[in-house]
């Protein structure tokens, strides 16, 4: 685990966009769906709920 993935996250949670969080991190969509998805693997926990419309945190 590392810092980025959970300053990612923290950006998921409060822009509850990939895109919009991707832009404010200067990387890729991809990039940010990859390390969240990484973080769930390594965390064994569904942070968060993926919907057609935004994002919803599990927790």
């Amino acid at each position: 685990m590392n810092f980025d993935k959970i300053k990612y996250f923290i950006d998921l949670v409060e822009c509850r966009n990939f895109t919009e969080t991707a832009r404010k991190n200067f990387v890729s969509q991809t990039t940010i769906s990859l390390q969240i998805v990484s973080l769930e693997e390594e965390t064994d926990i569904q942070l968060i709920d993926r919907k057609k419309i935004g994002v919803l945190e599990t927790m």
